[in-house]
């Protein structure tokens, strides 16, 4: 759960070389290419638990929070 949410971190900030990171540490962990590219568009694929939908949701708090 923690490379889904490491990745789409990673998207939500914009930062490739992050995003290659977690693609890369998530499919060593186990994870299948078909739930990886539908990260991005979580809220509509059938393809997590609902554990994995709360963490996701829960991961935009820090990463859209305002630095000015």
């Amino acid at each position: 759960m923690l490379g889904l949410v490491h990745l789409r971190a990673s998207q939500i900030n914009g930062c490739s070389p992050c995003a290659f990171v977690a693609t890369r540490s998530a499919m060593k962990a186990g994870g299948t290419e078909e739930r990886l590219h539908n990260v991005v568009a979580w809220r509509e694929t059938p393809f997590f638990s609902e554990a994995e939908w709360a963490a996701l949701a829960l991961t935009y708090r820090p990463c859209l929070t305002s630095t000015a």
